[in-house]
């Protein structure tokens, strides 16, 4: 439940020394029905979209959103390097 700004102080906080060794900092969260993705201090916070069909609750609540899913490769020294993506439709 916490708000994506808030999550480079939270990890910082809750896991300090892993925080201090390290130099690319990333968070992944879902479920939120939208893409979004923003640096904050010291973590870059990438929000993916759901997968789940469009049901009632997101219909009542306004919420439209593609489904799609992606993967991510980082390298050790570089951080992101790739990504691929993919939407339900591609697997049908």
């Amino acid at each position: 439940m916490v708000k994506n700004a808030e999550l480079p102080g939270l990890f910082a906080a809750q896991f300090p020394k892993h925080w201090g060794a390290t130099t690319k900092r990333y968070v992944h969260v879902g479920h939120r029905h939208h893409v979004d993705e923003k640096e904050y201090n010291g973590m870059t916070v990438i929000q993916h979209p759901t997968l789940a069909a469009r049901d009632a609750y997101a219909a009542r609540g306004g919420w439209v959103a593609e489904r799609q899913a992606s993967s991510i490769t980082y390298h050790k020294q570089f951080g992101r390097v790739a990504r691929s993506t993919v939407v339900p439709e591609m697997l049908g």
